[in-house]
C-alpha cells in the first residue's frame, strides 16, 4: 500500500511540474480542464490514476490554448509542437510515452494487488460457506474434506491465524470421521 501512495504522489508532483512547465493557468479552457497547475495536482492526488488520465486527455488542449494565448507561441516543452496539416505527421512526445507507460504500470500494480487479495479472501469465504453446508447436511467424511478445503483456501490467502485455526478444525473433523492424519 505504501508503494501505491508513493507512486500516486510522484504522479501528482509530476503533473504539477508539467502543468507549470507548459504554462497552464486557470481560464485557458472551459469545462473540467479549466484548472490551475495546483488544481491538476489536487485532482491527480485525490483521483490517482483517473486524475492522471484526465490530465493526459486535456494536456494537448491546454498546450494549444497556451500557444494560442501567448504572443510568441513558444512553449517550454521537451519536444516542439507540430500542428498537423493534411499529410503531415506529428513528432511523438517522449513525456507522453513515459506518462502512458507509468500510468499503465501503476494501474496494473493497483489492480494486481487489490484484485488478488480480494479473490483469495472470497475463495476462503466461499469455502467456509461450503463447510457449513456440509456440517449441516453431509457425512462426517464430507465435513472432513470441506475443512481441508477451507484450510487450503486460507493457506492460499496467506492468512496464517485462520489457516492454523482451520487445520485444527480439520484434524478434529477428520478424527470424528475415523481418518487420522
Amino acid at each position: 500500500m505504501a508503494i501505491q501512495f508513493i507512486i500516486g504522489l510522484v504522479m501528482a508532483i509530476w503533473v504539477l511540474y508539467d502543468a507549470k512547465k507548459i504554462g497552464v493557468r486557470k481560464g485557458l479552457v472551459s469545462g473540467i480542464g479549466n484548472l490551475s497547475p495546483w488544481g491538476w495536482f489536487w485532482l491527480t492526488s485525490i483521483l490517482g490514476i483517473i486524475g492522471f488520465g484526465i490530465y493526459w486527455y486535456h494536456r494537448g488542449k491546454l498546450i494549444e490554448a497556451v500557444a494560442a494565448g501567448s504572443s510568441n507561441s513558444a512553449i517550454q516543452d521537451s519536444t516542439p509542437i507540430v500542428v498537423p496539416s493534411s499529410g503531415q505527421q506529428t513528432k511523438m512526445n517522449p513525456l507522453k510515452v513515459i506518462g502512458v507507460v507509468l500510468g499503465a504500470l501503476v494501474l496494473f500494480a493497483v489492480l494486481q494487488e487489490s484484485g488478488m487479495k480480494g479473490i483469495h479472501n472470497k475463495v476462503a469465504e466461499d469455502a467456509v460457506k461450503q463447510y457449513e453446508i456440509a456440517a449441516r447436511s453431509g457425512t462426517a467424511i464430507d465435513v472432513c474434506v470441506q475443512a481441508g478445503f477451507v484450510s487450503a483456501a486460507y493457506l492460499q490467502a496467506q492468512d496464517e491465524p485462520a489457516y492454523k485455526r482451520w487445520k485444527n478444525i480439520e484434524q478434529t473433523d477428520c478424527g470424528n470421521a475415523g481418518i487420522h492424519r
